[in-house]
Formats: C-alpha cells, sequence, structure tokens
C-alpha cells in the first residue's frame, strides 16, 4: 500500500461524511499491518462487530499465522472465516478449530472449509465462466467425499 493511503481509502476520516460501507475487502491483509490504513482499518472491524458490516481479510494461512498484532489478529478472534485448499489440520489454527484430515486432501478448485465458531462447513467456491462478464461468485454446499 502507498504511503498516502488514507488518501484513496473510503474508510479514512476525510471521508467520514459519508457512510462507511457493508463490507471491507482486503487482499494480502498481512502486508498491511505497518501501514496508514492499519487503524483505520481495525476502528472498521470494531465498529462492524456492532452493526452489519464485515471485514473479509485475505492472506496465506502462514502469512497470517504469524501475525502477532494488527487489524488481521483481531478479525481472526472472531473465530469466523473461509479456509479454501486446506493443506493440513493446523490450517484451521487460524480461525481456533482443528480441521479433520479427511478434508485437508488434494482437493479441486474452489473447495474450501467455512468455520464459524469452531464449526465447518464443507463448501465449493465457483468462479464465474470467462465468457460471461459480471457474473456472479456462486458459493454452494458440497458433500466431502
Amino acid at each position: 500500500a502507498p504511503d498516502g493511503a488514507e488518501d484513496w481509502c473510503p474508510l479514512a476520516p476525510s471521508a467520514a461524511a459519508t457512510s462507511p460501507p457493508d463490507v471491507v475487502v482486503v487482499d494480502d491483509a498481512e502486508l498491511l499491518t505497518d501501514v496508514a490504513v492499519a487503524p483505520t482499518l481495525a476502528g472498521f472491524l470494531r465498529g462492524a462487530r456492532d452493526g452489519r458490516r464485515a471485514l473479509v481479510a485475505a492472506g496465506t494461512t502462514e502469512d497470517l499465522l504469524g501475525q502477532y498484532r494488527g487489524f488481521t489478529v483481531d478479525a481472526r478472534r472472531s473465530r469466523c472465516g473461509l479456509i479454501l485448499a486446506p493443506a493440513g489440520p493446523g490450517d484451521g489454527e487460524l480461525f481456533g478449530a482443528r480441521l479433520p484430515r479427511v478434508l485437508c486432501s488434494a482437493a479441486r478448485p474452489g473447495r474450501g472449509l467455512l468455520v464459524r465458531h469452531g464449526q465447518l462447513t464443507a463448501v465449493q467456491v465457483a468462479t464465474p465462466d470467462r465468457e460471461e462478464p459480471g457474473a456472479p461468485v456462486v458459493h454452494s454446499p458440497y458433500t466431502p467425499g
């Protein structure tokens, strides 16, 4: 993220005149721990707990487990998240869960586990057909096996 992240971030205090968004999506979240926008993301996350808003933070399991401060650690405390292509039972540590080894095998792309307060649900995340611009991303349950 650039040093002037607050200049482009719609969550920054300078943009407070409008209502905050319902969902904020952050890719490579582990890279944003020590940048200017990190406190703004942490503030959004605190406020999201009280409302019907969400922070979606993406990153690799190893990188996110290696974080010891910042909004990514606060997000993990929710014990809710989606683990795509889990490599082993330890991947569930992100959200305080131990994954059954049978669900951690080499699976088809897009397969993963939804973790909500220690409860696991197997999911298949579909990607839109490349021939249909603007097609929605679909989340549908699947039965492992």
